[in-house]
């Protein structure tokens, strides 16, 4: 693609029906003043005025705010470079998954493909959340869930068709299955784009704020948090990590946190999507900070006593 730095990108998604549609409309038209690079599955999922769009019959459609649009039906790397090289520079990348799919292979190909983690990198995935629906869709839809469980921001449309105490018990709901994720009530995708672009859900800088506590269980999704006050043993952690994620890791979502390694001057960043987990070092500890271990797991039918003991077998002797 190119030789800067790594373009940021953030996956869209959100069930059918959900608002992706108005949030993208807005982004293509609004002069926000980015040039932003908006991938998705199909043109037609895009109802943008044709007012709007400047040669429309390109493979690449460019809007007059400056920013484009293109399809992707197959390699996302492949997309992305064709992109690049017929556009030039952007300031961010907008990939959008399918309603009623998992974005789950998408977020696993920023970090399993080493050409797209060269030149594009995650920032993080932004979930549409239809307040009026959402329940329904929990019910019969397991990728709902899903999207949900890997988000790092949710966006609470449809706040102006139910009433308050609805979005308050919906945003306490949420925030049972995805901790990490901030919800963001919305109507007709009206929020600045510059609050959904900065997610820093993949920033090892962002990973100070995990939050870490008792489990909670909801709609099939369970979220286990730790926070210790001891060390890890290196070899033993990382043995770990590997087989969690190669024994649980169709039902383990996310994985995230900040650990403290024996005998480590630094910090290690642990994160993790399904079978995918990679830990590394950090920023060095400072003086005036505990070295802590800090843990985050979300997946389908996780057990905390079972986390718990493989946490505290990982303890630095």
């Amino acid at each position: 693609m190119t030789d800067s730095a790594p373009l940021p990108a953030t996956v869209l998604t959100g069930y059918l029906g959900a608002g992706k549609t108005t949030l993208l409309n807005r982004i293509l038209s609004e002069p926000h003043g980015l040039r932003i690079a908006v991938v998705v599955n199909e043109f037609g999922e895009v109802g943008v005025d044709d007012a709007l769009v400047i040669g429309a019959r390109e493979e690449v459609v460019s809007f007059a705010n400056g920013c484009l649009c293109c399809t992707f039906k197959g390699d996302l790397l492949e997309t992305l470079e064709k992109l690049l090289r017929k556009r030039g520079k952007l300031d961010h990348v907008i990939v959008e998954t399918s309603g009623v799919a998992s974005p789950g292979p998408i977020v696993q190909s920023f970090h399993a493909t080493p050409e797209l983690r060269a030149t594009v990198r995650l920032d993080g995935v932004l979930t549409v959340v239809d307040a009026k629906h959402v329940e329904q869709h929990l019910e019969v839809s397991p990728e709902v869930r899903e999207q949900i469980a890997l988000a790092d921001r949710l966006l609470l449309s449809k706040v102006d068709l139910v009433d308050a105490a609805r979005v308050d018990a919906l945003t306490a709901q949420l925030t049972a299955m995805n901790p990490l994720a901030r919800v963001q009530p919305a109507v007709l995708g009206d929020v600045p784009v510059s609050e959904l672009l900065a997610l820093g859900g993949f920033d090892p800088a962002r990973l100070d704020t995990i939050p870490a506590g008792d489990a909670a269980h909801e709609q099939g999704v369970t979220s286990v948090g730790f926070d210790e006050a001891f060390e890890l043993d290196p070899e033993t952690t990382t043995h770990w990590l590997r087989f969690l994620v190669s024994r649980r890791g169709q039902d383990l979502y996310r994985l995230k946190g900040v650990l403290a390694m024996r005998g480590q001057p630094k910090r290690f960043v642990v994160q993790g999507v399904h079978q995918l987990f990679e830990a590394k070092p950090d920023r060095e500890w400072r003086d005036d900070e505990e070295r802590r271990c800090k843990l985050v797991f979300i997946g389908r039918g996780l057990e905390e006593d079972e986390l718990r003991r493989g946490l505290e077998a990982c303890r630095a002797r």
